[in-house]
């Protein structure tokens, strides 16, 4: 539990066992920690990886009736994080924005997941995914759920 707030931090096991190292644990459970009324989390510029896209998701499971916005770019995310924070995003009952960009490695696993999150979220209005490297056939996928989506 968090001191300071009076609430779990959701982190407190990763902050010890983490593969991320203790400064970028703490940056993630700053960004969390932060959500606030405006309901935006910043992770954009901290690697997070896989193991940190994990961690992150796991710390927003408390807040995923308040977040609005989610923006990890420039964060090494591969397909394996980008698909975390997806599933993590189609609990997120209030996101409306999803910001993935400059992340090379995302590729096409990352696409499909997110494709999932728009072909079925209803809220989510705005997605930015440049600079992810996925193939013509992830961005198929990615353009199949743009055309089926309620709210994009």
């Amino acid at each position: 539990m968090s001191a300071a707030r009076g609430r779990p931090s959701g982190l407190s096991r990763f902050e010890q066992t983490d593969q991320m190292g203790a400064v970028r644990a703490r940056r993630v459970k700053e960004a969390v920690d932060a959500v606030g009324y405006e309901g935006t989390v910043e992770l954009s510029g901290i690697q997070l990886g896989t193991a940190g896209a994990a961690m992150a998701a796991a710390a927003l499971t408390q807040h995923r009736d308040s977040v609005t916005v989610l923006a990890a770019d420039g964060c090494a995310l591969s397909g394996a994080g980008a698909a975390r924070l997806g599933r993590w995003a189609m609990t997120a009952s209030s996101l409306t924005e999803l910001s993935l960009a400059d992340n090379p490695m995302v590729g096409d696993r990352g696409a499909r997941a997110v494709a999932d999150l728009v072909a079925t979220h209803p809220r989510l209005h705005t997605l930015r995914m440049g600079a992810t490297s996925m193939s013509d056939e992830g961005a198929f996928e990615l353009a199949s759920a743009l055309q089926s989506s309620r709210s994009l």
